[in-house]
């Protein structure tokens, strides 16, 4: 087994453990004798943390072919940035994706131009 298909095999494992772990939690809160209190702490002691992220779709093109601007958001307001882009061409069957490199020139076209349709981005 090659390096790829094995972290396949342990990020398989890794979903289904805690899938089995969340799903044995929400079994134990459903119960008559189940204890909110504990199944809420249960619960929130396995995040972490929690961010928001949006991902705006800017769609300059429909069928024959399509293609799209992915631009995903990170923070609001003035902290707002954008994190990640990528080009997104569609033609019938077939779709490929183009990320756009950060510190690129494409990185600059683009951005420029999605802080026109980005509700939170603020130059």
């Amino acid at each position: 087994m090659n390096e790829s298909e094995q972290n396949d095999v342990e990020a398989l494992a890794s979903y289904k453990n805690i899938t089995e772990i969340i799903s044995d939690l929400h079994k134990e809160n459903n119960t008559d004798d189940g204890d909110y209190e504990e199944y809420w702490d249960k619960m929130h002691d396995m995040v972490l943390s929690v961010e928001e992220k949006k991902i705006y779709e800017i769609c300059l093109g429909t069928g024959g072919p399509g293609y799209h601007l992915n631009v995903q958001v990170s923070g609001s307001g003035n902290q707002a940035y954008i994190e990640r882009m990528s080009y997104t061409y569609l033609n019938w069957f077939y779709k490929k994706d183009f990320p756009i490199d950060k510190g690129s020139d494409d990185w600059d076209t683009w951005s420029e131009f999605a802080s026109n349709f980005v509700e939170e981005w603020v130059l």
